[in-house]
């Protein structure tokens, strides 16, 4: 009873890695729980895709040099985020040409008048907001794209998240700006997390042999 105990405390750990090494990606996280998330950021905007507002008055009002991030979620109550990336508020001032990205953190980002986001390839199709790719992710669909004016000031409606396009009048489709807690980054390795928690089933694995 006591090693069949032993294995499912074993089995359990291994999942909680798995889980772990998915939450530990780097760059553009899709699905990203908002539970976790609550846990290091804050939400200091918060829109339906229809509607507009200013960009630069909120990053205005984070510290400079602190961790930003840039989301999506397909409605308010979602439990999680479409797609989640974060870089510093250096990387999101920066003004970019047409069709130009930038890249840092795992992603490549882009502002200017026509729109404002990341994706996940260097190839972006600014016809005004990202256009690369509406139906196939084969070439790449981890993408956020926003309509901006004023040199990518303003934000005036959005379009996309991911494959989910044309979301410009969508209110239901919600978009957001956080800020990291502590305004650090620092994500573990999957590997770090892998071993430590290695580490801890193998200190269970001799409790439970100990009592055996």
């Amino acid at each position: 009873m006591k090693n069949k105990s032993l294995s499912s405390f074993i089995a359990g750990g291994i999942v909680a890695v798995s889980c772990l090494v998915t939450v530990a990606n780097a760059g553009i996280i899709s699905d990203y729980s908002k539970l976790v998330a609550d846990n290091d950021w804050n939400v200091v905007y918060q829109g339906g895709y229809g509607s507009s507002f200013d960009y630069a008055g909120v990053l205005g009002s984070i510290a400079p040099g602190s961790t930003v991030a840039l989301a999506s979620s397909s409605f308010s109550s979602s439990l999680t985020y479409d797609l989640f990336a974060f870089t510093s508020t250096t990387v999101l001032n920066t003004i970019t040409s047409q069709n130009t990205t930038l890249f840092a953190d795992d992603a490549y980002w882009y502002r200017n008048s026509s729109s404002l986001g990341f994706a996940d390839t260097s190839s972006i199709s600014q016809n005004s907001a990202d256009t690369v790719c509406r139906s196939d992710s084969a070439c790449g669909d981890l993408r956020i794209s926003w309509h901006a004016g004023n040199n990518g000031d303003s934000v005036n409606g959005g379009w996309r998240s991911g494959l989910n396009t044309n979301l410009n009048s969508n209110n239901v489709w919600q978009r957001y700006v956080l800020v990291r807690n502590n305004n650090q980054v620092d994500v573990p390795e999957p590997s770090t997390l892998a071993i430590f928690a290695l580490g801890i089933i193998g200190l269970a694995s001799r409790r439970f042999k100990k009592q055996s």
